[in-house]
């Protein structure tokens, strides 16, 4: 069920988790809050880890949106715009966002549902501690104000 990669690095930078976007799930309380919940089985490799270090860092590609490739930019090309949220991962304990996190996996991936109980699945939320971008050449230097991506209310 691991659909990932773990990249061990240097004490000091943080784990690096590449999660595809299928298994993971955006809370939608009327608009997106923008913080990142997976759901992952005791038996992944990833909860190993998250006992071990819940330091991680998903990044997300402008190519999830398509824009990258109807601007004819290569995923891989800095210029092909990503988003790092850095911090520390934590199962989901409190029953409302328990089923907030269902109700937004399930109703997205149905068959997630269905998926062995013996398993053990669980729901992990991060806890945003750091938000960079990069956008062009340079390195990733824009860091973000968490406090204001979390009350960023989009106009669509």
């Amino acid at each position: 069920f691991d659909d990932c990669n773990t990249f061990y690095c240097c004490k000091w930078i943080p784990i690096l988790l590449k999660i595809r976007m299928s298994l993971m799930v955006f809370t939608m309380r009327l608009l997106c809050t923008g913080v990142p919940y997976i759901y992952s089985s005791k038996m992944s490799t990833l909860n190993h880890d998250f006992e071990r270090d819940p330091r991680v860092t998903f990044m997300y590609s402008a190519e999830f949106t398509h824009y990258c490739n109807d601007k004819g930019i290569d995923n891989d090309s800095p210029t092909c715009g990503k988003v790092m949220l850095t911090g520390n991962i934590h199962k989901v304990t409190d029953d409302d966002e328990l089923k907030w996190a269902k109700y937004g996996m399930f109703s997205r991936h149905p068959i997630t549902k269905d998926w062995p109980i013996g398993h053990g699945f669980y729901f992990y939320k991060l806890e945003i501690l750091n938000i960079f971008t990069l956008d062009y050449f340079g390195g990733a230097t824009k860091h973000l104000n968490i406090t204001e991506y979390l009350n960023y209310k989009p106009t669509w």
